[in-house]
Formats: C-alpha cells, structure tokens, sequence
C-alpha cells in the first residue's frame, strides 16, 4: 500500500458519522477509522473497544506503539496515522494527509459529529508521534 492509497480509504470515510467505539460506516469514533483503514488492505488490528470516551493516554500510546512502525519526527507524515495530545494527553488520532497545499488531518471529530478532513493547524491538537501501518511504501 502506498500513502496516496492510505489517504484515498480514509476519504472514503469523511461523512460518516461520529460514535464512540463505532466501527462501521454506521459509525466510527477516531480509533476505529483508524482500525478500519487498516484492516482495508488487509492488515490485522489488535482491536479494543473497551476505552473510555477520554481515553488513558499511557494505554492508548502504548497500544498504538505496538501496532504501528513509528516514523521520525522530520520524516514524511502524509499517510501514516498521527497520534494527538490536547492539554498533556494523548487523545485522537488520525491520517495525516495534503490537500490545498497544507497538512490535513481525516478523522472522526466528535465535536462535529462525523469523519472530516480539516486543516491540521486549526484543529488545536499538537502531534505527540506518528505510525506508519505496516507494509506502507513511499
């Protein structure tokens, strides 16, 4: 899989409506955009669903960290899914993507009530890390 065909599945979900631990097109909170993603071209998530709406940001890190190929802060983030803090907690996540000359993000905002792709600089998240899924070639 290539990071234009990682952007390109996450498009197909901006729309769908937001619900926490959702994982269908019925519903999808920001973690089960990012499983369902994967699980698109083939790849095999270690799922959890038993998450509170504000997640345990050591738990959430941790799981993620053992999922994904993590990339170096000054490496190209367009199609690896980024891990996002507010105040000093991870807390989102979603696909990084380029559009209109900007960085952008395609995921599942609650405070909207659906999957978007909005421009990373004005969504207030500060990016902790990033992921790449496995297998993911440039």
């Amino acid at each position: 899989m290539t990071r234009e065909q990682v952007v390109a599945e996450a498009r197909q979900w901006v729309g769908v409506p937001w619900l926490h631990q959702g994982r269908s097109h019925a519903g999808v909170d920001c973690v089960g955009l990012v499983v369902l993603v994967a699980a698109s071209f083939g790849l095999v998530a270690d799922d959890r669903t038993d998450y509170a709406r504000n997640p345990n940001s050591a738990a959430l890190l941790a799981h993620l960290r053992r999922q994904l190929v993590r990339v170096a802060p000054t490496a190209n983030h367009i199609g690896v899914v980024g891990i996002f803090r507010q105040s000093n907690r991870a807390c989102h996540v979603g696909i990084i993507s380029w559009r209109d000359n900007a960085l952008h993000l395609v995921h599942a905002a609650a405070a909207r009530k659906r999957v978007e792709e909005a421009p990373l600089a004005q969504l207030g998240y500060s990016l902790i890390e990033a992921g790449a899924f496995p297998g993911l070639q440039d």
